[in-house]
């Protein structure tokens, strides 16, 4: 089975739902972990288990060593970060928004699809237990007919959610 090298770009609350999910996978190394702010670093060599933790996007995107990224930075950045890594041949897992516009998303799917690369958009609550739940209930028949879905997602462990966006 081949040993799968990952970055992981980006380790706010998603970034770190990323970890875990990658963590679990016996083909799968997180090799490097970027973060936003240089001073955490050293919280973050202590906490996660990755080779490398920097604070330079590029310097994940340029590791020869890395075959995948995961793209979990703000929107305005999906963009950059995207094409950056498809050009270098990387596989790509990146969050939504694919772009903040049209031409954008065209631009990066254009560029994965010369490029010959893995890539897809994340969209984490597609397999959410609770999602599933409700589609097959849908499907048999027992909900009735939606006419209107509206969706919040709530956290209800408040420390876990002050921890990750400090």
């Amino acid at each position: 089975m081949k040993k799968w090298n990952v970055a992981i770009i980006g380790l706010g609350f998603v970034g770190k739902l990323h970890y875990d999910a990658l963590r679990r996978l016996p083909n799968v190394h997180v090799r490097t972990i970027v973060v936003h702010k240089a001073q955490d670093i050293p919280l973050v060599k202590e906490s996660y288990d990755a080779d490398v933790v920097t604070d330079c996007w590029q310097e994940a995107v340029a590791d020869s060593q890395i075959q995948v990224i995961h793209n979990c930075t703000p929107n305005a950045l999906h963009d950059q970060i995207n094409l950056a890594a498809i050009a270098t041949g990387k596989h790509l897992y990146a969050e939504k928004p694919m772009s903040l516009t049209t031409a954008g998303a065209e631009e990066v799917l254009a560029a994965a699809k010369a490029a010959g690369i893995a890539h897809a958009i994340n969209y984490q609550c597609r397999m959410n237990g609770a999602v599933l739940e409700m589609r097959a209930r849908l499907q048999r028949g027992q909900a009735g007919r939606p006419l209107y879905v509206f969706s919040n997602w709530n956290y209800s462990n408040k420390d876990i959610f002050e921890r990750s966006f400090s």
